[in-house]
């Protein structure tokens, strides 16, 4: 299966996520989650689910 290329944008969010991830950790466990639920929103809107 061939991997899907990133637009700039998503690679550039991605990376943020992943800082915020790492940084707010040990305080708020649930940021993590709630961004990838979004993420998971606008990806679907991006395809037109």
């Amino acid at each position: 299966m061939a991997r899907r290329i990133h637009t700039h944008r998503e690679r550039r969010a991605l990376h943020l996520v992943n800082a915020q991830c790492h940084t707010s950790l040990g305080q708020q466990s649930g940021v993590y989650s709630s961004i990838q639920a979004k993420n998971r929103r606008d990806e679907e809107e991006r395809r037109g689910v």
